[in-house]
């Protein structure tokens, strides 16, 4: 539901300003903004999963085996950088583009360095700190 809901504000309601959410681009930039924040949401899980099992909280990551997660990060990775691909093609400019697939590759390396034990640091500025610099480098290859 978090992944969703940072999707609405960060993808739709600004496309639905220019009535583009409902177009082919619209879709497609939607579900990449998606796909990247449901790889968040499950990397701040899979840092929380120990706990929330001791507390009986429920989430992907208390739910499902490590291998199971894994395997589901993988596909959303490969989900992101294909919809990150179309949107090119259907809307964003090239420099965009590359922008949307180096915030991946980065988010990819991310996700290989929370394997090991981090502190709140690296999830509230290295995580968190991918949703902004998504943004600011967007912004900047639109300029």
């Amino acid at each position: 539901m978090l992944a969703f809901t940072w999707m609405f504000v960060t993808a739709y309601l600004p496309l639905a300003q220019h009535k583009l959410q409902l177009t082919k681009a619209g879709i497609t930039i939607m579900t990449g903004r998606f796909l990247f924040m449901m790889i968040l949401c499950i990397l701040f899980d899979n840092r929380d999963a120990a706990i929330d099992k001791i507390k009986g909280l429920h989430s992907l990551s208390t739910d499902l085996s490590p291998l199971f997660i894994k395997w589901l990060l993988y596909v959303l990775f490969g989900l992101l950088f294909i919809c990150n691909f179309l949107s090119g093609q259907f809307s964003i400019s090239l420099s965009q583009t590359i922008v949307l697939q180096v915030t991946g590759v980065i988010t990819w390396i991310v996700y290989f360095i929370s394997l090991k034990k981090q502190g709140y640091y690296f999830y509230y500025f290295g995580v968190d700190g991918l949703m902004f610099l998504s943004a600011l480098l967007t912004t900047m290859a639109s300029i």
